[in-house]
Order: structure tokens, then C-alpha cells, then sequence
């Protein structure tokens, strides 16, 4: 059973965009966050601050989102899903603002070919990884 990414939860037509085709969909349907801003546009900028560390998690690749969350007053625990042809998050429940509402790299998994055949013969809720 292949690894899920962000491409395999879009719908078709928009999936070739990579992990930002969820953040593309909000965009497209005027998404806002508390404050009533928008979602960046995913192609400004180079991705700044703390990387999200990819893991695996019952056969879905994520990143966790850490960042304290201004509006909420906590720390953001978020997760969405990746895509290694697309190594940005934007986190879409604190719009990031702790990082200046900028994108955020991915760091991956120099192995992640061997974390996923180890993995690969388990079923999907065991197929887990940590950084």
C-alpha cells in the first residue's frame, strides 16, 4: 500500500500542485483567518523560519504545526499533510502569524525511502515514524 501525501487527498486536476493544493483550495474559496487575512500566495517568497519535521503517521506523511498561536493564546498543534515534491507548510489553523504569516520549510528524511519499505508490509494504522 503506497504512503499517502497531500496529492492524494486533492481532488483530480488540481493534485499535480503538491502539498499547497489544500492551501490552493482555501485560497480559491476566499479563505480568512480570525484576524481576516488571507491565505498567501504559496509561490511568494522562500520559506522561512523553524522547519516542520515530516513524520509518517498511519501511512500518511504530516507535518506538525509549533508555533505559539497569537489568536488562540496556546501552541499551535495542527498537523497537515506533505508532499516531498512540495517541501513548504503554511499552517491553516494559525495562519502561521507567529512566523510572520510566511510559508515554512519541510525537512525530510534523508532515508525516507528506507523508513518507508521498512514500513511498508505493516498495515496502514501501524505505519509510523518519528523524526
Amino acid at each position: 500500500m503506497p504512503f499517502k501525501t497531500g496529492k492524494d487527498y486533492a481532488r483530480p486536476g488540481v493534485a499535480d500542485r503538491g502539498a499547497a493544493t489544500i492551501i490552493d483550495l482555501l485560497r480559491a474559496r476566499g479563505h480568512l483567518d480570525d484576524l481576516g487575512r488571507p491565505v498567501p500566495d504559496p509561490t511568494a517568497g522562500t520559506p522561512t523560519g523553524p522547519p516542520v519535521l515530516a513524520r509518517l503517521n498511519h501511512g500518511r506523511w504530516l507535518g506538525d504545526c509549533n508555533l505559539q498561536d497569537t489568536i488562540r493564546g496556546r501552541t499551535c498543534l495542527n498537523a497537515q499533510l506533505l508532499d516531498p515534491d512540495d517541501p513548504r507548510f503554511f499552517c491553516v489553523e494559525c495562519h502561521s502569524l507567529a512566523n510572520g504569516g510566511r510559508w515554512r520549510p519541510v525537512t525530510w528524511p534523508a532515508n525516507r525511502a528506507a523508513i518507508e519499505a521498512q514500513l511498508e508490509a505493516r498495515q496502514q494504522p501501524e505505519q509510523n515514524w518519528e523524526p
